[in-house]
């Protein structure tokens, strides 16, 4: 073991208080608390891998575009291995970048070589469970979340992802809804919150979802994803002027997210204003 400099340390800990709380201003801090700690500290591995996985997480979610900072976070994992090649965090933060690479083979194996180096850490598990589970059969990854759970009960995210296995990978969704409700989270969990949202638009009660959409949105006000997704429940409930009003408040945050402006479309056809719509349609196009 080394010493680390107290200073890079806390600066660390500001990262992974920012990184965790995952909103858009929130991982942009996280940013700069990591990229200060290595300047501090130059060789200071787990500072290095939690900015590859907050660029990551940027880029998952919409709050940066330029995916080529996801080679340059691939690059900067590639040098930790080459001085730890036993860094099991590297590798599962490889997998991950690899996944939004669209390389699926590779975040397979990346993720194996993590679970390898190390079966009992939380995130490699959910990792290993979440990607692997329709290969490793329902038994063993019933057991690897159920091995997460015991080691970090608090963890909402293997519960998320458990949920997620069992409603999409299982297909059961009585037990999916079970566990999440089970959970009984904080209700200012905007993860938790966003699940139930998804959860209850695919049993079919966007009245339920939008009000949990809402909910979570509300923590953060940057992500255009969260008012998109209230135009879009607006609109299976037949609110074309809300929907329409949500679709431009997308907009205002992200002019150019697609999904937004499909969103506005909609919600002008809906309203009988076709040549709007249309309009708009040219115009993007």
């Amino acid at each position: 073991l080394r010493s680390i400099n107290p200073e890079a340390h806390d600066l660390y800990l500001q990262g992974l208080r920012d990184l965790y709380i995952y909103n858009f201003d929130s991982l942009e801090n996280a940013v700069g608390a990591f990229q200060s700690a290595i300047e501090l500290e130059p060789d200071f591995a787990l500072a290095i891998i939690k900015l590859a996985e907050t660029y990551q997480f940027q880029i998952q979610t919409g709050s940066r575009f330029d995916r080529e900072i996801l080679d340059t976070a691939d690059s900067i994992l590639t040098g930790v291995l080459a001085s730890d090649p036993g860094e099991a965090q590297a590798q599962f933060v490889r997998s991950l970048i690899a996944s939004k690479q669209g390389k699926r083979k590779q975040a397979e194996d990346y993720v194996r070589a993590a679970y390898k180096l190390n079966p009992h850490d939380v995130s490699v598990i959910n990792r290993y469970a979440s990607l692997l589970g329709f290969k490793l059969g329902e038994e063993k990854t019933r057991e690897l979340f159920a091995q997460a759970r015991r080691i970090d009960p608090l963890n909402f995210r293997v519960t998320y992802y458990f949920y997620n296995y069992l409603m999409h990978t299982l297909q059961e969704s009585d037990e999916a809804e079970a566990v999440l409700i089970a959970s009984d989270k904080d209700t200012t969990d905007s993860l938790y919150l966003a699940a139930l949202s998804l959860h209850y638009f695919e049993m079919g009660e966007p009245a339920k979802a939008l009000h949990y959409n809402n909910l979570s949105a509300a923590y953060d006000p940057l992500d255009p994803e969260g008012p998109l997704f209230t135009s879009f429940l607006e609109l299976c409930l037949g609110d074309g002027a809300s929907a329409l009003q949500s679709a431009d408040a997308s907009l205002a945050l992200n002019e150019w997210l697609g999904d937004a402006i499909v969103a506005k479309v909609d919600a002008l056809v809906h309203l009988g204003a076709e040549e709007a719509a249309l309009a708009l349609a040219l115009r993007v196009l």
